[in-house]
């Protein structure tokens, strides 16, 4: 008995921290101008900061073997899925910092879209 609890806490152990290793964040990433999103096999979205002019629609594309989703996180209730190899879009209208996350795997996957005029 002794044996299977420790194996289950050096399982535990490793599990998170290798969790640490994979979360990604949005601060002191450097902006990339660009207007598409690669959803790569890494729980991340890459580039993780963009900017953009408004009234840029910008595309997340997945191409991870899991399903992901943009979820803005201004209160505005925006979320749209993408399955594997699948596509979505958010047109911004407005200047400001929109951050985002996948709202399956929020502690990993989180970005940023910086609109300027």
């Amino acid at each position: 008995m002794r044996r299977v609890a420790w194996i289950a806490g050096i399982v535990l152990a490793l599990a998170l921290g290798l969790a640490g290793c994979r979360t990604a964040t949005s601060a002191g990433s450097t902006p990339v101008a660009t207007a598409r999103v690669e959803m790569p096999p890494s729980y991340r979205f890459d580039p993780p900061v963009i900017t953009v002019k408004a009234g840029t629609t910008v595309t997340w594309h997945n191409s991870d073997h899991f399903t992901h989703s943009v979820r803005l996180l201004d209160g505005s209730g925006v979320e749209k899925v993408a399955a594997p190899g699948e596509s979505v879009s958010i047109t911004f209208n407005d200047p400001g910092e929109y951050e985002y996350d996948c709202s399956f795997h929020p502690r990993d996957m989180r970005g940023k879209v910086i609109v300027t005029e």
